[in-house]
């Protein structure tokens, strides 16, 4: 049974070095976007919960505000990971596909009470990806160094660090945005 996230980042045979080179002051914008948004994302998620507590039903409205929220996070992260260099937008890159699906509204998959409790089975998740995560911070710069003298990313690190970001969506469509009951795998395969 497939899980409802998809991340897809496509892979660059060759990137920019002037991209690379200047890549932290060119997504500080976009990082700092994501905070100044991150309260009122925090909000909708726990009317989410409320929602689904109350009426098990997910607005439609409100899953598109957070669907947004993700896919701008999710490729601002991809582009300071300097996975592509392709710049976050708002609007749908059409290199990197961020997509959760919707929960329909005839389908009775959304427990009630079950928001309640998400963010504690998440903790397993969590603690596992922090510790993959670190990983992946720790290897970063010398993925910079290598696109500044090669042009291109290593592969195997994209692989592992494509990986870490489908589980962590997996997680967030989980834990926070509440789009799905299906408990994630502990896998960093799609």
């Amino acid at each position: 049974m497939r899980y409802p996230t998809h991340l897809e980042i496509p892979y660059q045979d060759h990137q920019s070095r002037l991209s690379v080179l200047l890549r932290l002051p060119l997504v500080l914008p976009t990082m700092l976007i994501v905070n100044f948004f991150a309260p009122f994302m925090s909000l909708s998620r726990f009317l989410v919960g409320l929602s689904i507590v109350f009426f098990a039903h997910y607005p439609k409205w409100l899953f598109e505000l957070n669907m947004s929220s993700c896919r701008f996070e999710f490729r601002s992260l991809v582009y300071l990971l300097l996975l592509t260099d392709e710049y976050p937008t708002f609007q749908k890159n059409a290199g990197i596909l961020v997509e959760i699906d919707y929960p329909d509204e005839d389908d009775v998959s959304l427990a009630r009470l079950l928001p309640l409790l998400k963010w504690l089975f998440a903790i397993p998740h969590v603690i596992i990806l922090s510790l993959f995560s670190l990983l992946l911070c720790l290897i970063t710069p010398v993925c910079w160094l290598s696109v500044l003298l090669m042009g291109r990313y290593p592969d195997r690190v994209f692989s592992f660090a494509g990986g870490v970001l489908r589980w962590w969506l997996r997680v967030y469509a989980y834990g926070w945005m509440l789009a799905t009951d299906q408990y994630p795998p502990f896998s960093l395969e799609e």
